[in-house]
């Protein structure tokens, strides 16, 4: 078994990753980035086909726009609103192929599990699909996210879980759904992206069921929104004035099992002992964090949203409401100046989550967050650097 050294570690290489590199480059401070695929973005690219809620330059580090201005790269070019798969191909993989940012990417890398052997080190256990290798730093940086590890529906059968799905189909995955009767759970937008692929193809019987806010309620929060949200409002406004989407308010989604011994429908029920049976399902009900990469160590984490305490304290400050569910100008309100401690979840202070993965369960979530927080650590530990 190889050993290497470094100060910094950081793991994930989708935008927040990456931006905490740069951060670092820029500070002269020795890091690397290990990303489990073998390619930058590789969450983003899952949702590739579906338009942010947020403006481009919310959605770009300033670190990552000044490297990226030295090879001719301008903001500029970017439309204001992006899909997933743009932020990727015009912003990330430019990013990425930078040579001073590739020379401290590790593509192919998972990291399995991380080790504290003393109190001013780690070590991060990874494959590289070859061999098992450890590398010694003294910081480290999750930004791993949690694309990968949606919350998911309560099963009674496991026979059902070819029919379930938990990520927003595009267009071509949509098609497999032709002739068929497909429950939509959950209540944020993605689940109202998710119902617009589906009912865009016109031979998809689509049933939202709505757990807590009746559509009226939400379409209400949404008409004073800009951008992506007032797109969203309108297409639903449109397509229940149509009939092109069943709605069933009241239905928090209690189990799913197979209607039959063959599986070849769902029955989906609530808490409340009601019955709906679909051909399949589609859940977007949020995501969770795997901190499994941390069992054999001390973490202090929010026990109900699984995220850094100080982060939590913050989102119970904002009443625990997603950003995204307000105006544009109350949305700037929402920008919060992070101090590196909140972000920590060891009590020796060396590990900081960031990202997605540092809001734990909660669905408010914006890279403008993401980017504030790197700032903050990449600050810390330079400050930390120059007094040593």
């Amino acid at each position: 078994m190889s050993i290497s050294t470094t100060k910094l570690a950081i793991i994930g290489g989708g935008p927040i990753g990456t931006a905490a590199l740069a951060h670092a480059l820029e500070r002269n401070l020795e890091a690397t980035l290990f990303e489990a695929s073998h390619e930058i973005g590789h969450a983003v690219r899952q949702w590739g086909h579906v338009k942010m809620f947020s403006p481009a330059a919310w959605n770009i580090d300033r670190a990552c726009t000044r490297l990226l201005r030295e090879s001719g790269w301008s903001p500029t070019n970017l439309p204001v609103y992006m899909t997933g798969g743009l932020l990727v191909s015009d912003y990330l993989e430019p990013l990425a192929k930078l040579p001073q940012m590739a020379d401290r990417i590790r593509f192919g890398h998972r990291v399995n599990r991380v080790e504290r052997p003393a109190d001013t080190s780690f070590l991060l256990h990874f494959s590289d699909g070859e061999s098992e290798t450890s590398f010694e730093c003294n910081y480290v940086i999750d930004a791993s996210g949690t694309w990968f590890n949606p919350r998911q529906l309560r099963l009674f059968d496991e026979n059902v879980n070819p029919l379930l799905h938990y990520h927003i189909p595009d267009q071509a995955e949509a098609r497999d759904y032709c002739e068929k009767t497909v429950a939509v759970v959950g209540m944020g937008d993605s689940a109202c992206n998710s119902i617009f692929e589906l009912t865009a193809l016109g031979c998809v019987d689509v049933v939202w069921l709505q757990s807590g806010a009746s559509v009226d309620e939400i379409l209400d929060r949404k008409k004073d929104t800009v951008g992506v949200l007032k797109e969203h409002a309108e297409k639903l406004s449109r397509l229940i004035q149509e009939g092109s989407l069943d709605i069933i308010n009241e239905f928090s989604v209690e189990s799913v099992c197979c209607r039959s011994d063959d599986g070849a429908q769902i029955i989906v029920r609530s808490e409340a002992g009601n019955e709906v049976v679909v051909d399949e399902v589609v859940a977007n009900i949020g995501f969770q964090p795997d901190l499994d990469l941390y069992n054999s160590m001390e973490l202090e984490i929010d026990p109900r949203l699984r995220c850094p305490i100080g982060v939590a304290k913050r989102l119970a400050g904002s009443g625990g409401r997603s950003a995204l569910t307000v105006d544009g100008a109350k949305l700037a309100a929402y920008a919060m100046d992070y101090d590196a401690a909140e972000l920590l979840i060891d009590p020796g202070g060396r590990l900081f989550v960031v990202g997605m993965k540092s809001y734990g369960t909660h669905p408010g979530f914006l890279l403008k967050n993401g980017y504030q927080q790197v700032e903050a650590v990449i600050d810390a530990l330079d400050r930390e650097r120059e007094g040593a």
